[in-house]
């Protein structure tokens, strides 16, 4: 990463609880550390699921004898240990799958309107293709 005058290590983490994030970073740390080098931070590319974050705060907690019960806390917790902030801002609402896809609650009236619609448009293009295929002609409704 010239631009940051930084080397780079990228790993690519298929499956967070085979090969835990923390335990990758505290590796690429101890070999910086080998090379008299230090690590200023790491970058997540692609959404996590929350539970990950889960288990990187609780090994960061047990390591520092923290005690945290704030699910946010140990989201800040986690991306201050990892340095997440280092390169760019990390937005734990839009990395974080959990809390991206997370629905308003309660559902917009709007929302109900539209899915009984779309119902509606559903039921009455299955009603239509049964009478084509029966029939074998379109029906007059269609353009």
């Amino acid at each position: 990463m010239e631009e940051y005058n930084l080397a780079q290590i990228s790993v690519n983490c298929t499956d967070y609880e085979v090969s835990n994030i923390h335990t990758v970073y505290e590796s690429c740390k101890d070999d910086a550390r080998d090379m008299n080098l230090a690590v200023v931070g790491s970058e997540l590319v692609g959404l996590v699921p929350l539970a990950c974050f889960m288990d990187i705060a609780s090994y960061y907690m047990e390591k520092e004898s923290l005690f945290l019960t704030d699910e946010r806390q140990r989201v800040n917790l986690v991306i201050d240990r990892l340095g997440l902030n280092s390169v760019k801002q990390f937005d734990p609402d839009q990395m974080i799958i959990d809390y991206k896809c997370k629905v308003a609650d309660p559902p917009l009236m709007s929302m109900t309107v539209k899915v009984s619609n779309a119902r509606r448009q559903n039921a009455l293009r299955r009603a239509s293709c049964e009478q084509v295929a029966k029939n074998k002609r379109r029906p007059s409704h269609w353009l």
